[in-house]
């Protein structure tokens, strides 16, 4: 019978994908404090990121897109383009892609194309209905991000996006 996971061993675990260790404490111990500055620090950022992605999630509609469904939208308002392009665009997987753009369809925010110059070859357009959602997503997100950056300056939030770059995995958009 497996034990259940901590905050700490599941957190370790989806984070870093890195293989589980060992949890020092036991299940029902009090978390303890961080116990140098940097851990202070850490868990301090890691409240704000949680507050500031809370803050955009209360102002998401129920019908938002995830990440990869905003990534594929985005990349489509500009030009229609085959599969296969659509995913080098967004860095996404082509299963994943064709995922993503099937419930988009389903949605009638894209469609599939004919190629007027090879009637055996299709590609992703986005929709009329697709390109008003999509520039309402993006003025809600504009304004979105005003109110909760709009203390920063442009240096400021250049260095944080760099910072906090080095946070994310390889690999990951």
């Amino acid at each position: 019978m497996s034990r259940p996971f901590s905050q700490a061993r599941l957190r370790a675990k989806l984070l870093t994908g890195l293989p589980e260790v060992s949890d020092p404490q036991p299940e029902d111990a009090a978390p303890s404090l961080p116990t140098s500055e940097h851990e202070r620090l850490a868990s301090q950022l890691e409240q704000h990121v949680r507050m500031i992605a809370a803050g955009f999630r209360l102002k998401e509609p129920r019908s938002s897109f995830s990440p990869s469904e905003w990534l594929v939208l985005s990349s489509l308002v500009e030009e229609g383009c085959a599969l296969k392009e659509l995913s080098r665009r967004t860095g996404l997987t082509i299963p994943s892609t064709a995922q993503i753009t099937r419930r988009l369809s389903l949605l009638r925010l894209v469609n599939w194309k004919r190629t007027p110059t090879d009637p055996r070859n299709y590609v992703l357009a986005i929709t009329p209905q697709g390109r008003r959602v999509h520039m309402q997503t993006r003025e809600n997100a504009v304004r979105d991000n005003a109110a909760c950056f709009g203390v920063l300056t442009v240096e400021e939030l250049r260095t944080l996006t760099q910072l906090l770059g080095k946070c994310v995995p390889e690999g990951k958009p």
